[in-house]
């Protein structure tokens, strides 16, 4: 039992209950080599290591703080500020953590190191972006809200869409509205994503009119597919109670639409009449063509002397018949 105890503590860091993948030594040795090739200093990449290796002590996931030296590196970005950026992932990872704590439901199954790591570095990613912890916890009330089968996965992702759409500069309350309802009526991360990006692309219409995020909130709540709330500027309302309406408007009596009487055109100047043009002077008279004199009569053309015929040709002397030899 020991030995197997032992073996668990070797291939996984354990901080308050909560397994995470270890940091192998050859995530470490490729990373070490990426700074070297980028003429990065030994002590340098040590520092930068050693967060990702703190991190893991205390039950955080290593890779996305690796993820983030690989990047840094990658785009020539000076050590210390890689070093302050993994330092506020860090950060935000830790309240992230407490944050997924607060909203494990105890008795259910546990999640795998590796999904909860992902769920984890995506929530931090959501309150690295502007999204508050208070936000969180109203998100998570408000999903959990007949839904007792709510994943943690779907808490982080509907955070980082209300990040996306705060980014946006829509409303921050209505987000949050329409992205519980989202999470609540089934929409995977994807879902989540796809309807907070296609918001924020139609920001300006939410920022004039705050009302039409309710509109796309009692639509999600309907069940209305994404691609349908692209396409359809009024989701909120039927398009048979749109024509009901509209019928009913042309039809009150009370709202007759005023004659506007056209305005009279204008009279057209009458034309001035033009002068007279003068006279232009008689043309001459052209003068008689004078007859020409007649030709003289051609002399009659002398008769030809007669053709003699031509001589009779004798008629050829017949051939003797020819005799055949026999043999």
């Amino acid at each position: 039992m020991l030995s197997i105890a032992i073996l668990t503590l070797a291939l996984f860091g354990i901080s308050d209950g909560v397994a995470t993948a270890a940091l192998s030594e050859q995530e470490i040795a490729a990373v070490t080599k990426l700074g070297e090739a980028q003429g990065r200093s030994p002590d340098d990449m040590k520092r930068l290591i050693a967060q990702a290796q703190q991190a893991e002590a205390r039950g955080l996931p290593s890779e996305p703080l690796l993820d983030k030296i690989r990047e840094g590196l990658a785009k020539g970005v000076d050590s210390g500020r890689i070093e302050q950026r993994l330092s506020s992932m860090t950060s935000n990872m830790e309240k992230a953590d407490a944050l997924l704590k607060e909203a494990e439901i105890p008795g259910k199954g546990q999640t795998s190191p590796q999904d909860r790591g992902r769920t984890l570095g995506v929530l931090a990613e959501a309150l690295g972006r502007g999204v508050t912890p208070d936000e969180v916890r109203s998100l998570h009330r408000s999903i959990g809200e007949g839904n007792s089968d709510a994943k943690p996965e779907t808490l982080a992702y509907s955070a980082k869409g209300l990040a996306v759409m705060k980014e946006g500069g829509l409303p921050p309350d209505e987000s949050k509205a329409v992205m519980s309802a989202a999470s609540r009526h089934g929409n995977n991360a994807a879902g989540l994503l796809d309807l907070a990006r296609e918001l924020k692309s139609r920001g300006q219409e939410f920022r004039d009119k705050p009302s039409r995020l309710h509109d796309i909130r009692t639509a999600v709540e309907r069940g209305e597919r994404l691609d349908k709330l692209r396409s359809d500027p009024h989701p909120a309302t039927p398009r048979s109670e749109r024509f009901d309406q509209r019928l009913d408007r042309d039809q009150r009596p009370d709202q007759k639409k005023p004659d506007l009487a056209r305005p009279e055109k204008p009279l057209k100047p009458e034309r001035l009449e033009q002068p007279a043009r003068p006279d232009l002077p008689a043309r001459p008279d052209k003068p008689e063509r004078l007859e020409q004199p007649a030709r003289p009569d051609k002399p009659a053309r002398p008769d030809l002397p007669a053709r003699p015929d031509k001589p009779v040709r004798p008629d050829k002397p017949e051939h003797p018949p020819r005799i055949i030899q026999s043999h």
